[in-house]
């Protein structure tokens, strides 16, 4: 039989970490798109450019392009 003790308060402090560290995730990627849109807007300028303009690296492109057309 596996005993396993489980340690219910840091449970909680890696639930509320990760929780955290998502949620600014979620944020930073609401900020860049908004100021994709901005750019876009200001600028007349396509996605791509935009993302360009902002320094954005390329490997991120395709994810805001698809979060764009939502």
């Amino acid at each position: 039989m596996l005993m396993v003790e489980y340690d219910y308060d840091t449970d909680i402090k890696v639930q509320r970490k990760e929780a955290m560290e998502e949620g600014i995730q979620q944020g930073i990627e609401k900020n860049t798109l908004d100021s994709i849109k901005k750019v876009m807007n200001s600028l007349h300028v396509t996605a791509e450019r935009a993302m360009e303009i902002l320094e954005i690296p390329r490997n991120d492109y395709q994810n805001y392009l698809r979060k764009l057309r939502k």
